[in-house]
Parts: structure tokens; sequence; C-alpha cells
């Protein structure tokens, strides 16, 4: 067996997540005691009581999924289970730097948190993104192509991508898409144009924060989105995250990457199963492995 580790991002996130590990790990309470003296709230109540709709605004929502995937790993780890490679899905890559050991919970709780921060500031209304569904990868970018402000943000299986950019735009693509009888748009919610050029102005800022966190080389390999291939050194590492804000979550390409490398299995390490739906319309080589068994 080959294992990849993988993580979710946002639209994961629950209230009450990760209750079910820490029902069987409550050594999990340490590491949520840990975000919680690093941040400025309880980490435990936003986790489990989601006060005032928090989880859904991405300021909170980064810091409580990285830190829940941390209790799964930490989990695994203390079942000593190995894995072999770690990859995440956007804001799942600092849970696989962490879990590749790039850097400390603490440390990438400090550079998530900021992140959030960062794209929690960047509220306009006109900007949402959109998934689509039943039509490839280039047939969606060809679509988009007519479209002035709209960006290809996700290529997450080999019929699903979703799109980022102004929603009065999306909003006439679906239109479109809908009048040729192709495919489906299906607006996210979500808060900003996420993995676009509209992110510009966070990736400028973000750039120091990422100089100023303590990396290590990863001792095990890293699929970043923005390359879909398999890398160690922290340089490449921090250039991959700060390039991630504006670019594309290749995951298609990854899950086709890790096959190609020989990966055999995967944990999805983190609350719901949407890598591992994805995973299975990418690849039929890679099994997913009951993290709870």
């Amino acid at each position: 067996m080959k294992i990849a580790l993988i993580f979710p991002g946002q639209g994961s996130q629950v209230k009450g997540m990760g209750k079910d590990i820490l029902e069987k790990y409550p050594r999990g309470y340490e590491i949520i005691g840990e975000a919680t003296g690093c941040l400025d709230y309880d980490m435990e109540k936003l986790i489990m009581e989601d006060p005032d709709n928090r989880l859904n605004n991405t300021h909170y929502t980064q810091p409580a999924l990285y830190t829940v995937c941390a209790i799964y790993t930490n989990y695994l780890k203390e079942k000593g289970i190995n894995w072999h490679v770690t990859a995440g899905h956007s804001l799942g890559e600092y849970s696989a730097l962490y879990a590749a050991g790039a850097y400390s919970f603490r440390d990438g709780l400090k550079l998530v948190a900021r992140r959030g921060e960062l794209m929690g500031a960047i509220n306009d209304s006109s900007l949402g993104m959109a998934a689509v569904i039943g039509l490839s990868g280039d047939d969606v970018a060809s679509e988009a192509s007519q479209w002035e402000n709209i960006h290809i943000a996700n290529l997450n299986a080999p019929e699903q991508t979703v799109i980022s950019g102004n929603k009065e735009e999306i909003a006439q693509m679906g239109a479109s898409l809908k009048e040729q009888s192709k495919g489906r748009l299906i607006p996210l919610r979500v808060s900003g144009a996420f993995h676009s050029p509209y992110m510009k102005p966070v990736e400028e800022e973000f750039i120091k924060a990422v100089e100023e966190c303590p990396f290590n080389d990863a001792a095990l390999e890293v699929y970043p989105n923005v390359m879909a291939s398999p890398v160690k050194d922290k340089k490449t590492l921090k250039k991959c995250l700060i390039e991630q804000i504006t670019g594309q979550v290749r995951w298609t390409e990854t899950v086709k990457s890790m096959e190609k490398d020989g990966l055999t299995h995967h944990f999805e390490a983190g609350p719901g199963k949407v890598l591992a739906g994805l995973m299975k319309k990418c690849t039929s080589m890679i099994t997913p492995l009951d993290i709870e068994a």
C-alpha cells in the first residue's frame, strides 16, 4: 500500500465537525486549546456551537478547518498509521503541509489565520463562484473565455470545474449553458472570487506572512495545487502557497499525478467525504480508506 493523506478545503466546515474523532481521541482537545491560545477567540466554542454562523465566514472558517484537520492527522499518527504523500484542496494544502512536517501546527495556524483575515477583508458582493457540472474543463474554459470577468478557479474532476468572477457574468454564462443544454451551473455560497486575479491584493499582502513563517523542507512529498506534482523543498512550497491565492486548484491533475506515482490508497483527513467523491470521479486506482476503522 502506498497511502496519500488528503485534506478538504472550504465548504467542508460544519457545526460540530471533528466530534466523532474527539470521542475516540480526547487528546484532540489539546490541539483545540492550542488554537484558542494562539487566536483571539474560543476555538472549541466556534467549532461546536458556531456562534452567529461564524463557521461560514472565511475569517473563521480557515483556522477552524485547519485545526480540525490537524486533529484527524494526529489521531492517525498516534494510531501508528503512516502515509507516504500529502495533498489538500485549496485551504487543505495548509493541512497537507502540516502533515508532511513542513511547519508546526501553531506556525501553520498563524499563516492560515492571516490568509482568512486577508480574504475576508475583500468584501465585494458583486463577486462569486459557481460549479459547472457535466462539461469537460476545456469546454468550460472555452465558454468562460467569452466573458471578460470569469476565470477558471478549480479543476476538481473531469466534468466538474469551478469558475470565479463577476456574479452577473456568471449568471449570464449559466443562462447561456442552459439555453445550449450544456451541463449545469450551480452558484456556490462563498464570500469572494477565490483563485482568480480578483485575489491579487490578498496575494501581495500574504507574501510577507509566508516569508515570516518558519518553514522546513517537507519530510514527505506534497502535491501543491498550482503544480499538481510532488515537492519537498521549502522554497518551492512557499512559492506555491503564494501563487495558489490567485492560481488554479488543479485537483484532477493532482490525482492523475498520484496515480502515475503509484499511490494505491487514501485517507481523507477532515470532515465530510467531498474529496473522496472527487477522487472517485478522477481515478479507480486509488482506493479510499476509513479513517475510523
